[in-house]
C-alpha cells in the first residue's frame, strides 16, 4: 500500500481557495493507496460532502466513491479496501465533466430532428475564445475553444414561449453539467411530455459558457479574469469575452425576450434550487422544487441572495418570469445518474407549469 499526497492549486487571486483537484496514473492499478489532501483552503467543506471519487476514464458516467473517507484536523484522507483495477486511474474531487464531453454531446445532439442552428451559430458555434496561458504556473496554453449553442423545438407551427438553458459558468460545478445533460436528454426524448414542451417552447441551449475554465480544470473563475467569479459579471460591465459573446447570442437568438431561463450549477452540500433554505427540499423528492416553480411571481427573488450581476439576473432582464439557478448537491449518496434525474425533473416540472396555463402559449 502506497501513500500519496495531492496538492491542489489554490488560486491566490480568488480567496486562495481550491475547489477542484484531479490526477491520473498507471501506478495506482493493483494497489490500495491512501490519499491525503490538506483541507485548508477548501471551498465550503461540509460534513457528508463528496470530496473524492475515482474512475477508469475521464469522460464517463461511472465515478466511484472511495470506501473510506475521513476529515481530520488538517487532512482529508481517503482510500479503498480493494486494489484498483489495472490501467489508468483518475482520482478527482467530484465527477469530472471534460470539455471533450461537451463537444461530443453537441455532435451527438446535432443529429436529432429537433435540433437546429440559432441566429448566432454556424455549425453550432457562435464564436471562439482567445487562446491564452493558464495562469497557474503550469505553462499550459488554453486553445481558442468554441462557444457552442443550438436550438431545440418541435414541428408545431405557431407562436411559442422561449427558454434559455445553460451550464458550466462555474467550471468545476460538474454535477450541474450532468443535470443540464439530463434535461437536454429529456427534451430530445420520445415522451408525450417532451413533445408538448417542444411544441410550445423554443429552447436555446448553451452547454458551456466558460469553455477555457472547463478545459483547464479551473474553479469558479475564467482564465481571462482569474480573480472574479464567472457568474457575477453578466451585466456586461466587466468585458469578459465569453460573457460578452453569450450575452449577445442570447439576445440575438431569442429576439431579446424570453419566458424562462435556467443556469445549472451545483451547490456544495444539498439538492436544491439555490440553497436548502430557499426550498426546504432536503429529501430529494423535488416536491418543493415544483412548488417554487409554480409561484412565477414578477421577481422570483432568491431568499438568501439577489445578485443583480449574475446570469440569473440577465435572464430577468430579458423578461423571464421564471429565472432560476437549479443546483444539485454533492453528498456521498448522490451519483451521476441522480444528477441527470435532477435535470430531467426540472423539465418535468416545467411541463406541469405549461399545461397548468402558466405561460402565454400552451396546450
Amino acid at each position: 500500500m502506497t501513500n500519496y499526497r495531492i496538492t491542489p492549486y489554490r488560486n491566490p487571486s480568488y480567496s486562495n481557495w481550491w475547489g477542484w483537484y484531479a490526477c491520473r496514473d498507471f501506478a495506482f492499478g493493483g494497489d490500495t493507496p491512501t490519499f491525503y489532501i490538506a483541507k485548508v483552503g477548501h471551498y465550503n467543506l461540509t460534513t457528508g460532502m463528496w470530496v473524492c471519487c475515482w474512475s477508469q476514464a475521464l469522460d464517463t458516467d461511472t465515478w466511484n466513491s472511495f470506501d473510506n473517507l475521513s476529515i481530520g484536523a488538517s487532512d482529508i484522507v481517503f482510500s479503498n479496501n480493494t486494489p484498483f483495477p489495472s490501467g489508468i486511474i483518475y482520482v478527482a474531487h467530484m465527477p469530472m465533466y471534460p470539455f471533450s464531453r461537451v463537444q461530443r454531446k453537441v455532435i451527438e445532439r446535432s443529429a436529432s430532428q429537433w435540433v437546429g442552428q440559432t441566429a448566432s451559430t454556424t455549425n453550432f458555434i457562435l464564436g471562439n475564445a482567445t487562446s491564452r496561458i493558464v495562469p497557474d504556473g503550469s505553462g499550459r496554453v488554453a486553445p481558442a475553444l468554441p462557444f457552442y449553442g443550438f436550438k431545440i423545438t418541435g414541428d408545431r407551427v405557431g407562436s411559442k414561449n422561449k427558454a434559455i438553458l445553460s451550464t458550466l459558468s462555474h467550471a468545476y460545478e460538474t454535477p450541474g453539467a450532468y443535470a443540464f445533460e439530463g434535461a437536454i436528454d429529456y427534451l430530445l426524448g420520445a415522451s408525450a411530455e417532451a413533445e408538448i414542451l417542444r411544441d410550445y417552447f423554443e429552447f436555446y441551449i448553451y452547454p458551456c459558457t466558460n469553455p477555457q475554465g472547463v478545459w483547464s480544470g479551473w474553479f469558479r473563475t475564467t482564465l481571462e479574469y482569474p480573480d472574479h467569479s464567472h457568474d457575477y459579471y453578466w451585466d456586461g460591465s466587466h468585458g469578459e469575452e465569453s460573457i460578452a459573446a453569450f450575452r449577445a447570442a442570447y439576445a440575438a437568438d431569442t429576439g431579446g425576450t424570453i419566458d424562462v431561463g435556467f443556469d445549472y450549477h451545483s451547490y456544495m452540500a444539498n439538492t436544491n434550487i439555490h440553497a436548502a433554505v430557499h426550498t426546504g427540499d432536503t429529501t430529494g423528492n423535488y416536491a418543493y422544487f415544483d412548488t417554487e416553480m409554480r409561484i412565477l411571481d414578477a421577481d422570483f427573488n432568491l431568499l438568501e441572495q439577489d445578485l443583480n450581476l449574475t446570469e440569473y439576473w440577465y435572464f430577468k432582464e430579458l423578461g423571464a418570469s421564471l429565472a432560476l439557478t437549479p443546483e444539485q448537491g454533492l453528498e456521498l449518496i448522490r451519483s451521476v445518474p441522480e444528477y441527470k434525474t435532477f435535470g430531467e425533473n426540472t423539465m418535468k416540472a416545467l411541463h406541469e407549469l405549461l399545461v397548468d396555463g402558466r405561460f402565454t402559449y400552451g396546450p
